[in-house]
């Protein structure tokens, strides 16, 4: 398992988890073997019969949510929403919106936990990709946090903890 994953797991001891991108259930599995109820939502079917496989009495949802939070979840609330290395196939303006549409699924005291490929700052990701140019998916879009500060502060106690050198965390609280 990825530092990544350690973190998010070590510090996910709520009884309400939403696990966006959940894949075939990886950090999720970590999550309801502590006892906590799990709620997956991935685009994949494939991944999600992994997934199911896995937690038998949690709930999955196949959505892509590029397209905001399913209709399942209307007026469900979360201790703790997760996503792993999921996010970066969204666009930075994509990121925000989904950021938004999370808020009213969170509890009053939850907080969101993303763990991806994060870079402080645009001069960061820019160096990266200048050295992993043959390597670089352009397809996908990873976060400069200093891009999108001013906005995620509006609305999030943000903190941002760097994990390697291409991958970090990011911790958003309500205020």
């Amino acid at each position: 398992m990825s530092r990544v994953y350690d973190i998010i797991t070590r510090n996910a001891v709520p009884v309400n988890v939403l696990d966006l991108g959940v894949g075939t259930g990886v950090l999720a599995k970590a999550v309801y073997n502590a006892g906590n109820k799990v709620t997956g939502i991935d685009f994949s079917s494939e991944m999600l019969v992994f997934a199911r496989a896995k937690m038998p009495d949690a709930l999955f949802i196949e959505w892509n949510f590029v397209n905001g939070m399913p209709p399942e979840l209307s007026g469900k609330k979360y201790d703790f929403i997760v996503s792993t290395y999921a996010l970066h196939h969204l666009t930075d303006a994509l990121k925000i919106n989904l950021l938004q549409d999370l808020k009213p699924c969170l509890n009053d005291n939850g907080i969101i936990l993303i763990g991806d490929i994060i870079f402080a700052t645009e001069d960061d990701r820019r160096a990266c990709h200048e050295k992993n140019y043959l390597i670089w998916d352009d397809d996908e879009y990873p976060a400069a946090y200093s891009l999108s500060e001013e906005e995620l502060k509006k609305d999030w106690n943000v903190q941002v903890s760097v994990v390697s050198h291409c991958s970090g965390i990011l911790e958003l609280r309500r205020y």
